[in-house]
């Protein structure tokens, strides 16, 4: 609009300005009645076939629980590994301001 007023064509500004208004009404109601649109036909796949969407809820549910457990024995295994060490001097707890914290222990030298 500056640069149609700059040449003095103030026309050609405001036709640009509404074409530019009217692009972006055009754009946002396309994707909203899309978006209605869609919704309606994702109830409608949900709605026609419960089975078929308990059966992946279940499977999902199951691989997440396999995941819980598995990530739980690694911690306990790791957990332990690290007390093993702690109990058999390789390494010692050290209380710092982040925490407890490990490192490996010194070697004492023989005199």
């Amino acid at each position: 609009m500056t640069f149609a007023m700059s040449r003095g064509v103030p026309v050609a500004g405001l036709l640009f300005a509404v074409t530019m208004m009217t692009g972006v009404a055009v754009t946002l109601s396309t994707v909203a009645v899309l978006s209605i649109l869609f919704r309606e036909r994702l109830v409608h796949i949900f709605e026609s076939r419960p089975r078929l969407f308990a059966a992946v809820s279940r499977h999902r549910r199951h691989c997440g629980d396999r995941a819980r457990q598995r990530r739980r024995l690694a911690e306990r295994s790791s957990l332990r590994d690290e007390l093993t060490a702690v109990a058999q001097g390789r390494v010692q707890l050290q209380l710092s301001s982040g925490g407890l914290m490990w490192r490996k222990a010194q070697s004492k030298a023989k005199s």
